[in-house]
């Protein structure tokens, strides 16, 4: 069976600082691989990788039995600028990136606090992959940020949790892995989660490859 993983940089490999915070076979992807090495897994994640990019991506891979989607914080996440001047290597976008950092909060509550996408866009991604792809989908919704974070970028996890709320309505009939849900009922589940950044440490990265494999033996049995 054909198995593809389409993931932001949560899929992948994490540096911090010059530090190696998972290795590549520590992520989610390759442990889920090597849990079933019967099957013909495709790892597909980029960094900044948001939901209405899923589209484009499903028709890449139709052929696929099983595709996992990990919706990532990139959507949902409050901005002060642009996709484009946040990847953008020119000098004044390197500036205006380097201001907001010394005081992101200030910038976010005073200045500007808009997701890269709309609900209306997130929504309507959901349905065109829905719409458009035979086999069996499998959905990551969107982990909640720690409190250094969170209050880094105020509003941060209640604007996880209404995109979420938006994903788990409308996937309907497909498989959810509702690791927020999960997250948010442990007392500790930072412990999941890299100190400062956003992203998942080693322990993340098992229990997302443990949940979604729940989902995948039961497309598998």
């Amino acid at each position: 069976m054909k198995i593809v993983i389409l993931a932001d940089s949560y899929g992948g490999p994490r540096i911090h600082k010059n530090v190696v915070e998972v290795n590549e076979s520590e992520t989610f992807p390759v442990i889920l691989r090597n849990m079933f090495p019967e099957h013909h897994f495709i790892v597909d994640f980029l960094s900044f990788r948001k939901i209405t990019d899923m589209p484009n991506l499903v028709n890449k891979y139709s052929d696929a039995d099983v595709i996992v989607i990990q919706a990532g914080i990139v959507d949902a996440y409050p901005r002060v600028i642009s996709h484009e001047r946040t990847i953008s290597a020119s000098f004044l976008n390197k500036l205006i990136r380097k201001t907001i950092r010394l005081n992101r909060a200030f910038f976010i509550k005073y200045i500007s606090s808009k997701p890269w996408t709309s609900i209306q866009e997130f929504e309507k991604s959901i349905r065109i992959v829905k719409e458009q792809f035979k086999g069996q989908l499998i959905w990551v919704n969107i982990a909640p940020v720690n409190t250094f974070q969170n209050k880094d970028t105020p509003g941060a996890n209640a604007s996880i949790a209404k995109f979420n709320s938006v994903l788990n309505k409308a996937i309907i009939d497909d498989l959810l892995v509702d690791v927020h849900s999960f997250l948010l009922m442990q007392i500790d589940y930072e412990k999941y989660l890299h100190p400062i950044d956003s992203h998942l440490n080693v322990l993340g990265n098992k229990l997302y490859a443990e949940r979604i494999a729940e989902k995948l033996k039961l497309i598998l049995k």
